[in-house]
């Protein structure tokens, strides 16, 4: 009966330890597995970081150019008024500055839209970031998608952008 008992006993501890082994196998996989993930979103943020950084530096040399631009239009606004004795030559020059004006403001609202795709890639990038750092991993899978969209997207508006104002 003992010698029952203690086979049987024996059996019962071979058969835990078995499956013991089993789940902690699994458990290493999924380790692994979450190990490559956690490489591969690190990549696509240290490659859309950069590519965001090289798009900002673009977006802010535009931005400066647009800046001295309306400054220019300020300039020639101010001589408009001042140059009451040239009024053909000033009539034509203010239609010259109008023209340039609405393809400033054209070219304003193309560079606000640029803006806003690179401000919500710069937010989706900044928000996976923190779910990788926080070892967040299936909150980070959930949105790297979206986050790869809008960053394409913001990519996609600055080509537009170069396309049409060069």
């Amino acid at each position: 009966m003992t010698l029952v008992l203690l086979v049987t006993a024996l059996a019962v501890t071979g058969y835990v330890a078995e499956v013991n082994k089993d789940r902690a196998g699994r458990w290493e996989e999924r380790s692994l597995a979450l190990e490559r993930n956690v490489d591969q979103l690190n990549g696509v943020l240290v490659e859309r970081s950069n590519e965001l950084n090289a798009r900002t530096r673009e977006l802010n040399g535009m931005a400066s150019k647009v800046r001295r631009q309306q400054s220019a239009l300020r300039r020639s606004e101010a001589d408009v008024s001042s140059l009451e004795d040239r009024q053909r030559a000033l009539a034509a020059e203010k239609a010259e500055v109008e023209d340039e004006r609405a393809a400033l403001l054209v070219q304003s609202a193309a560079i606000e839209e640029v803006a806003d795709a690179v401000i919500a890639c710069n937010g989706g990038l900044a928000q996976l970031l923190g779910y990788v750092l926080d070892e967040d991993y299936y909150s980070a899978s959930a949105i790297v998608s979206e986050v790869r969209d809008d960053c394409d997207y913001a990519e996609y508006s600055l080509d537009d952008y170069n396309a049409r104002f060069g």
